[in-house]
Order: structure tokens, then sequence, then C-alpha cells
């Protein structure tokens, strides 16, 4: 559980950093023209949002845990939930200047999935992925149809996972 809170309160302090400066900015008068107030705007809703979604990530978390979760399965697109996720971790990968590299397979069926339990996990590989990963990197999330399944692949470059914490 310490771990957990570390991680989370370590998480929640970049986000939280850039609010505070950007509105200490706003209220100190800094930006002046409207083309910095609205950057300002824009950068505290995304931060705002980075921390929503990690609250919704802790919170499915312990539904997870405790059993409660409910998963709703239906048929979704792939392409369209790389796509989603992908644009809701684009601010991200601008900042760190990650190439992305995209190859799904054009004739990939609907799978039967819950789209949100999905979404997230993607989101998590990818934002983790460009995360630690170098400035200028590379990012590759692929599918492709197999027996009976289809398979997800998210490839980087990065430090990678120490091999104490592979398993």
């Amino acid at each position: 559980q310490i771990e957990f809170v570390s991680s989370v309160s370590h998480e929640f302090r970049t986000p939280l950093a850039v609010i505070y400066s950007a509105g200490e900015n706003l209220a100190d008068g800094v930006a002046t023209d409207e083309a910095q107030v609205t950057r300002y705007g824009d950068l505290i809703k995304g931060e705002g949002k980075k921390l929503s979604s990690m609250v919704e990530q802790i919170l499915e978390f312990a539904g997870a845990n405790s059993g409660k979760r409910q998963f709703s399965f239906a048929d979704v697109s792939v392409t369209e939930i790389v796509a989603d996720v992908l644009t809701e971790c684009r601010s991200l990968i601008d900042e760190k200047n990650v190439t992305v590299e995209t190859a799904l397979t054009s004739t990939l069926p609907p799978i039967k999935v819950d789209k949100a339990a999905l979404s997230q996990a993607l989101h998590n590989l990818i934002s983790n992925a460009v995360k630690y990963s170098n400035e200028n990197s590379w990012l590759r999330i692929s599918a492709q149809n197999g027996n009976r399944s289809v398979k997800i692949s998210v490839e980087d470059r990065g430090m990678g996972i120490p091999e104490r914490d592979l398993a």
C-alpha cells in the first residue's frame, strides 16, 4: 500500500505543479494578451483532465481489486479505440517529440471487449512508453488478426522494465 500511495502521489505532482504555476501566472497578471491567457487556460484544462483520468484509474483499480468491477462487453473497432487513445495521449506524445507509427490491418474484425477497460489498458501502455522514453523516441501500435483473436501490440525503444520487475 505504501508503494501504491507513493506512486500515485508522484504521478499527481506533475499535473498539480503545472496547474499551480499556470494559475499563479494568470493571477499575477503575467499572462496579459488573449493568446497567453488562452494557452494557460488550455494548459490548466489539459492537466485537470489528466488528474481526473488518474482518479478514475484509481477508482477502477479499487473496483477491480474488490471483485466489484462490472464489465460491459460489446463489439468495438480496434482501429477506433487506438485512434481515440492516441488522441487522448497526443499532448504527452508531442511534449516528448515521440514518433508514432501505427500498423493496423485494415481487415480487423470488430472485437467483443469492454471498451473502457481496453482503452485504459492501451492508454497506460502508451503513456508509460512515452513517459519513460528519451526525446525524439519511437512508438509503434500494431494490431493483427490471428487465430480467432486480435493481437494488439505496443512497442517502444525506451529504457524497458528492469528484469526484477518483469514478473
